[in-house]
C-alpha cells in the first residue's frame, strides 16, 4: 500500500491505530495509514487545526460520518471509530485496496466481460447512497475504488440532503463531473450524482479519459458517441449525462422501467480488479 512518511509533527496514535504512514493530504485535512491491535490496516482521517475552529464544518464533518455509517460497509469505507468533538476530529475506518476507477480507465477502456460487472456494481453503490438519503455530489473517478468485494464510494465530505440549501459562494464538487445545476449552484438532487455516473460510463469505455474537458458545461455537450462500443450501459449512458436534471434513474433502466431502487442484487457479477504497479 502505496504511503508517504511522516513528518515530526504527525500523530503517532489517533483512536487505538498506530499511525505509520502518510496516504494523502488535502484542503480539509491529512488521511494517515494506521494499524490496529490486531495489525489490520486502517485509514485514518484528520481535519486541518483551522477548520477544526469552525463549528459549521465541525457539523458537515459530524455529517460525514454518519453517511457513511448509513449507507454501510457494501458501498463505502467501515466507520471503526469517529470523534467529531476532537480538538481536532477524527475518522479511523477500514483501509479500502484496490485501484480507483481513475488508476483503471487510464490504462485502457473497460473489455466488454468486466463493463457489466462495473455497471452493476456502481449503479448498486450510487443506489445505495440514495437510499441512505443523501446526494454525494463528488463522485469522480478518485472517489470509486474497486475491490475484490465490489465498488467502495469514497468522501462523503460534501454529500447533502437531497435538495438541501447550496453552499453560499462556493461550487462544490469537481468540475468536470458535475451537473450543470451543480455547475450554476442549484440546489441537487439525486439526479446531480446520475450525470456523474454517465460521464464516468463514457470514461470507463473509451479512451477518452483524459480528454475530458475541464469544464463541467463543456462535459455536457461532449460527444461520447463518437468513441462507439458505448451501447452496454443501454440507458444510464445515453440519458445520465442529459443538460435536464430529469435524469432516469440507472437502477430502474437496469431493472425495467418501474422497478424500485435498491442495493446491488446478490447475483452481481464479480468485478475483476487489475493489479495496478506502484
Amino acid at each position: 500500500m502505496a504511503h508517504t512518511d511522516l513528518r515530526d509533527d504527525d500523530p503517532v496514535r489517533i483512536g487505538g491505530a498506530l499511525i505509520v504512514g502518510r496516504l494523502g493530504a488535502g484542503g480539509m485535512g491529512v488521511v494517515y495509514l494506521g494499524r490496529n491491535a490486531d495489525g489490520r490496516a486502517v485509514a485514518v482521517k484528520v481535519v486541518r487545526t483551522d477548520l477544526a475552529a469552525d463549528p459549521d464544518f465541525r457539523r458537515r464533518f459530524a455529517d460525514e460520518v454518519q453517511v457513511m455509517r448509513d449507507v454501510g460497509p457494501q458501498h463505502t469505507a467501515r466507520v471503526l471509530a469517529a470523534d467529531p468533538e476532537a480538538a481536532q476530529p477524527w475518522v479511523v475506518m477500514d483501509y479500502v485496496q484496490g485501484p480507483t476507477l481513475a488508476d483503471r480507465v487510464r490504462r485502457g477502456p473497460l473489455p466488454a466481460d468486466e463493463l457489466d460487472a462495473f455497471a452493476t456494481h456502481v449503479i448498486g453503490a450510487v443506489a445505495a447512497v440514495h437510499a441512505a438519503g443523501v446526494v454525494h455530489r463528488d463522485l469522480k473517478p478518485s472517489n470509486v475504488v474497486l475491490t475484490p468485494g465490489g465498488i467502495r464510494l469514497l468522501d462523503f465530505g460534501v454529500a447533502r440532503a437531497p435538495f438541501a440549501a447550496a453552499d453560499q459562494g462556493a461550487r462544490v464538487g469537481s468540475l468536470t463531473w458535475m451537473a450543470p445545476e451543480q455547475i450554476d449552484g442549484d440546489p441537487c438532487g439525486p439526479a446531480a450524482d446520475i450525470h456523474a455516473l454517465g460521464a464516468k460510463s463514457a470514461a470507463v469505455v473509451t479512451r477518452l479519459y483524459d480528454q475530458l474537458p475541464a469544464n463541467g458545461s463543456e462535459l455536457v455537450l461532449f460527444d461520447i458517441n463518437r468513441a462507439g462500443a458505448l451501447e452496454p450501459l443501454g440507458d444510464p449512458r445515453r440519458h445520465g449525462r442529459a443538460r435536464d436534471p430529469r435524469r432516469p434513474d440507472p437502477v430502474r433502466s437496469r431493472r425495467g422501467e418501474g422497478a424500485a431502487a435498491g442495493p446491488t442484487p446478490t447475483t452481481a457479477p464479480r468485478l475483476a480488479i487489475p493489479t495496478i504497479p506502484p
